[in-house]
């Protein structure tokens, strides 16, 4: 989104344009709006009924991949063991192994619909293990923990004293009518921190705020520590902007407007999937703004080379899709072959194009090809 489509979505267009006159700031860290002020609206986004949840429990970062980054390297150290979610966003393994970090995966499958198999969780747990990293809503699945799911991995970290991260970047965006909790409103546990921005659910990647939360004084403490030596201070224009965004008079417009392209998108996804049923395949995703989708030969039944078939797709019809096997996949070559990940939060008409052209890429001499 544009800052005059903000103006255009807010409630009170004028008090919007008004808020975001930056003219006159002081392009100091100490200009208003405060890191304290900031994040107060953060936290209206948590149930406080169900854990206390305060702005200093808000470390403001560089979007979630800042805050994600700011997480591993403040709170892991090389031996420490974690183990992940997979398929997995690049970045919640990478990271950790960057800093040396030994990383175990715990699978999840199309068969169930890409539930977490907490048994599974549990068979993985080492004496060394330090922190499990999950991602709800996950990406790019689009499957979502429920209350009582995250209360049972609560129960499995606090045997052995683990951290549990939670990127939530897709939160609140679900799909089932079903609103589970944030990982961060289970009171029972305090070593658990989640992390967020404005860039998915809100649609301003551009304005690089995002932010890590935890009830964990002595964890929130270390991620101060970290943050001083490495971002230090967060944008004064990005912070104004972000007020903004998260004010009362925006932020439910925009999650509306978003959840109403994901509700128009999933159904065309679903015709789609249907009349394509002989190539395409595809468990429908309960939240998040991505579809993880199959695509096989017709003929035989075989996955099909999902990065050849990104590629070519791009070249013949400009739609760009993300090769799950390369971009989700790192654990063993060959893994999720066959699927692309697809955003479903778009403009409905840019999607139901995007999905034309695909159709009409699926009868072509190039797929046949992809599949010889």
């Amino acid at each position: 989104m544009s800052l005059d489509e903000l103006k255009e979505i807010s409630t009170d267009p004028q008090t919007t344009a008004d808020a975001l006159k930056f003219d006159s700031v002081k392009l100091v860290p100490s200009s208003p709006p405060t890191d304290e002020q900031l994040a107060e609206r953060v936290v209206s986004l948590y149930d406080l009924n169900k854990a206390t949840v305060t702005a200093e429990d808000v470390v403001l970062a560089n979007g979630t991949t800042g805050a994600n980054l700011l997480v591993c390297a403040a709170l892991l150290s090389p031996g420490d063991h974690v183990v992940c979610t997979y398929p997995a966003y690049a970045a919640l393994v990478d990271v950790p192994r960057g800093v040396g970090a030994e990383v175990s995966y715990t699978r999840l499958y199309p068969e169930n619909d890409w539930k977490l198999d907490l048994e599974d969780l549990k068979a993985k747990l080492k004496p060394s293990t330090k922190m499990i990293i999950l991602n709800n809503p996950h990406n790019p699945t689009g499957s979502v923990l429920s209350t009582a799911e995250q209360a049972e991995i609560v129960k499995i970290a606090s045997e052995q004293n683990i951290i549990i991260f939670t990127d939530e970047i897709f939160r609140p965006l679900f799909h089932t009518g079903d609103t589970p909790t944030s990982m961060l409103e289970h009171p029972s546990y305090s070593r658990i921190v989640v992390t967020g921005s404005l860039s998915k659910t809100l649609g301003f990647p551009g304005v690089r705020i995002g932010w890590v939360a935890t009830r964990d004084r002595k964890i929130r403490d270390t991620l101060l520590r970290v943050r001083d030596w490495t971002l230090q201070d967060i944008s004064v224009i990005d912070k104004i902007i972000a007020m903004e965004i998260l004010s009362e008079r925006c932020h439910q417009q925009i999650l509306s407007k978003n959840l109403g392209f994901a509700r128009e998108n999933l159904e065309v996804l679903r015709s789609f999937v249907k009349d394509n049923k002989e190539s395409v395949s595809c468990s429908m995703p309960a939240g998040a703004a991505t579809a993880f989708v199959k695509f096989s030969n017709p003929k035989t039944g075989e996955a099909i080379d999902d990065l050849q078939f990104c590629l070519r797709l791009k070249q013949d019809t400009g739609v760009l899709l993300s090769p799950g096997s390369l971009c989700f996949g790192p654990e063993r070559e060959g893994d999720f072959k066959g699927y692309v990940r697809m955003h479903i939060t778009v403009p409905s008409k840019t999607f139901e194009e995007a999905l034309e052209r695909l159709r009409t890429f699926l009868t072509s001499s190039a797929f046949a090809e992809l599949n010889s």
